[in-house]
């Protein structure tokens, strides 16, 4: 299986990977689930946070890895405003090394029949009790052979110290700078 690499900074994100993604169905994972990936030829479902390495810490508590099913993002027929509102979720800064290698498994559009979709095939009160990406994310009910991946791309992000903060990470400085400010209040 031969994959497309790109060497990106978060900056050209849409200019650079939005393309490659937009009206795709696809896997997010990295390199060394990727491997694990490729020797078992299946993307499997992710129970219990033990067979990958996680991507993102929510995904332990998601809809598709409580189910046992494979957890896909749907950017078919999404506006690039769309898309962004989901990057920011799965580019979040907060939690990211300086650069870091994102492998994205795009699934052929044979195989999107079987997609498990947000309030269409799924009712909202089943998985909106768990940690998904509103308007982008769907699931697929058993393991993906790799047959059923049309491309694949690894994408090489470096992120830069001068990026805009996601809304999350300013939430996060600012309680951590009030919590110091109150302990040395209190000394």
């Amino acid at each position: 299986m031969e994959a497309t690499r790109i060497k990106i900074n978060d900056t050209e994100v849409k200019e650079k990977l939005f393309p490659f993604l937009s009206g795709n169905v696809f896997h997010v994972t990295t390199t060394e689930a990727f491997i694990k990936i490729r020797k078992s030829g299946y993307i499997n479902s992710n129970k219990n946070c033990n067979r990958y390495k996680i991507n993102y810490p929510q995904s332990c508590n998601s809809y598709g890895n409580k189910n046992e099913l494979v957890c896909l993002f749907d950017f078919r027929q999404k506006s690039y405003e769309e898309i962004e509102d989901c990057a920011k979720i799965l580019l979040n800064p907060g939690n990211r090394p300086e650069t870091e290698k994102v492998v994205y498994l795009l699934l052929n559009e044979n195989s999107y029949k079987n997609l498990r979709l947000q309030g269409l095939n799924i009712p909202i009160e089943e998985y909106k009790k768990y940690a998904h990406v509103p308007k982008s994310e769907c699931w697929y009910p058993k393991k993906i052979s790799l047959e059923k991946i049309s491309k694949v791309l690894i994408a090489n992000i470096k992120y830069t110290k001068d990026r805009p903060l996601h809304e999350l990470d300013k939430r996060r400085k600012a309680l951590k700078l009030q919590t110091k400010k109150e302990s040395l209040r209190d000394n």
